[in-house]
């Protein structure tokens, strides 16, 4: 497997670009100021983009405006990572409008969560680049977690691998035992799987799958897993990482249960390890997960065992 790309590490006085590539942050614009002081309070200086606080349909602007947004960013030598506000529905459409060329020239940290993951993966497909999956603005960093601060700083801003997940982020529980080693890839399901079959679909081959889900019913949610199944996708992981899975499930008597017997059924046959662990989800605080950099996971939790950044 290749070695991935590694972007530069911040640094106090970095330039950061925040976007919006996804929903609209018009109407909760309070919490992206309150994320933003956050990022100044880290020693980083803010650029917004252009279209930061539109509204075009629920989106933050047109597919093009948020495009050009992203591009914007990208090419900007003095911007050394872009940073989402928040999630949404609207990163699928503008996969295929970005300047991946542009910023594999000039390669700088892409973080965000939930739709986001559409933009990370696809990135790190067309690219190599290692993309963080981890705190946006709004619903991240507006926390002013100090944990989740931490872990960010040492995954994107220390050249040497970040090691064990903290404690706060530990193991929830052990679905299946084993050991497993591999680069990270994943995020939200319910949007991951739509890059199936595209441009913009990572690898899954010999990695370690990381998912979280957000208000889906439990059929949605096998399915999707099953499409990964159909695929050959989710037979060629090396082990699966859960997270947290709110507002699923709510038609079931037991979502936790639910949970444990939709993934083990698409798992059948497939001897992984499988484990659920905290701070990875939605509305929640989150540790930071490179895509593209190698970890090991087993029932003690995940470790990151390689630098995200150079």
């Amino acid at each position: 497997m290749e070695s991935p790309i590694r972007p530069p590490r911040l640094r106090p006085g970095d330039r950061v670009g925040v976007v919006s590539p996804s929903g609209s942050v018009a109407g909760e614009w309070d919490r992206v100021e309150r994320g933003i002081r956050r990022l100044e309070a880290m020693g980083l200086r803010v650029r917004l983009g252009r279209h930061v606080r539109a509204d075009w349909h629920g989106l933050a602007g047109t597919h093009a405006e948020r495009a050009a947004d992203l591009n914007e960013m990208f090419a900007d030598p003095e911007v050394r990572a872009v940073i989402a506000t928040t999630g949404g529905a609207g990163c699928l459409p503008i996969v295929d409008r970005l300047d991946y060329a542009a910023l594999a020239a000039r390669p700088k940290l892409v973080l965000g969560i939930s739709d986001v993951t559409v933009l990370l993966n696809a990135v790190h497909a067309r690219t190599g680049l290692v993309t963080l999956h981890g705190p946006d603005v709004a619903y991240g960093f507006a926390l002013a977690d100090p944990g989740l601060e931490a872990h960010f700083l040492a995954v994107a801003a220390r050249p040497e691998p970040a090691g064990p997940l903290p404690a706060w982020a530990g193991v929830d529980r052990v679905l299946r035992p084993g050991r497993a080693e591999g680069p990270l890839v994943g995020g939200n399901l319910a949007v991951l799987v739509h890059l199936a079959g595209t441009p913009y679909w990572p690898s899954l081959r010999g990695r370690i799958l990381f998912l979280e889900g957000y208000g889906q019913r439990g059929a949605e949610v096998y399915r999707c897993l099953h499409r990964l199944r159909l695929t050959g996708d989710l037979g060629s992981v090396a082990g699966l990482v859960l997270g947290s899975w709110e507002r699923c499930f709510e038609d079931d008597p037991d979502p936790r249960e639910a949970l444990r017997w939709v993934v083990l059924d698409a798992c059948e046959g497939l001897d992984i390890p499988i484990v659920q662990i905290r701070g990875l989800g939605h509305n929640i605080a989150n540790v930071t997960l490179p895509i593209g950099v190698r970890a090991a996971l087993d029932e003690h939790g995940l470790r990151l065992l390689d630098p995200a950044v150079a």
